[in-house]
């Protein structure tokens, strides 16, 4: 889905009662066409900081290297913006809760070595 996006992404979280956060992505693709998935993340350990996320259907979830790792590597402190990535640093995202971040708050959340190109 992401290599796809053109514009207006959109991220909802919905944390479930069994402890797990259900995962709703959505997004325009190049040809301005709508487009959505729906996921479940799980939290691996106690920090609630590192996920496993899969987009794949329920009944097949159980076959190895369906899920990817999904962590909080950054939260600002007003809790506006959040840096998240995978531990092999082949994808980040910045999220946010606004359409756009002050620079300020995005010099805060983005570490030196992203900003010097080394993820």
């Amino acid at each position: 889905m992401q290599q796809f996006l053109v514009a207006g992404a959109l991220a909802l979280g919905t944390l479930a009662e069994n402890g797990k956060v259900r995962v709703d992505n959505r997004c325009f693709d190049e040809k301005d066409k709508a487009a959505r998935t729906i996921g479940e993340a799980s939290p691996v350990d106690d920090t609630n900081a590192r996920l496993k996320v899969t987009f794949v259907p329920r009944a097949v979830r159980w076959i190895p290297f369906t899920s990817g790792d999904y962590w909080v590597l950054k939260i600002d402190p007003e809790y506006e913006v959040a840096l998240v990535g995978s531990p092999n640093q082949k994808y980040l995202w910045v999220l946010a809760r606004r359409p756009s971040i002050q620079k300020k708050r995005s010099t805060r959340i983005w570490p030196r070595r992203v900003v010097r190109g080394s993820i």
